[in-house]
C-alpha cells in the first residue's frame, strides 16, 4: 500500500509482532511501546473529524517511532527499537494495566503537521 511506503519496521520486528498477535501476548516484546497524544482543536471541526496523513518514522532522543495520525487530532507513536523509552515517556506508554494517557499537544493549526494539511490540499485535483 502507498500510504505505508515511508514506515519499515524489518522482518524482525514483523515476525515479532506477528508472534504476539497470534499467542495473544503483548507483552512478548518490549519493543513496541505505543504513545497516545491528541492535537488540540476546536475550530477545525469537520477537517479535524476526519483528517489523516500518511504515516512516517521519526526519532525522538534516539529512539525509532512509527507515527501515525487518525482522525479527531489523534498522533500515535509506536517504538520499533530495542532501547528503552525515557523515564517520561516510559510513563504514558500504554500498559496492561488499565491505564491510559494521552498527551495533549498544542493546537493542530500552529504545527508543521497543519501546513503539510494544507498544502496537499491546494495542490490536489479534487
Amino acid at each position: 500500500m502507498s500510504e505505508f511506503k515511508l514506515i519499515s519496521i524489518g522482518l524482525k520486528y514483523e515476525s515479532q509482532i506477528r508472534d504476539s498477535l497470534i499467542e495473544n501476548n503483548p507483552d512478548k516484546y518490549n519493543s513496541f511501546s505505543i504513545i497516545l497524544s491528541k492535537f488540540d482543536s476546536v475550530s477545525l471541526g469537520k477537517i479535524a473529524e476526519k483528517n489523516m496523513q500518511m504515516p512516517f518514522q521519526q526519532k525522538i532522543d534516539g529512539i525509532n517511532y512509527s507515527v501515525f495520525y487518525l482522525p479527531n487530532c489523534f498522533k500515535i507513536l509506536i517504538k520499533v527499537d530495542q532501547r528503552k523509552n525515557s523515564a517520561e515517556l516510559s510513563f504514558v506508554e500504554l500498559k496492561n494495566d488499565n491505564r491510559i494517557f494521552i498527551i495533549k499537544l498544542k493546537k493542530y493549526e500552529e504545527t508543521p503537521e497543519f501546513k503539510l494539511m494544507i498544502k496537499m490540499v491546494s495542490n490536489s485535483e479534487f
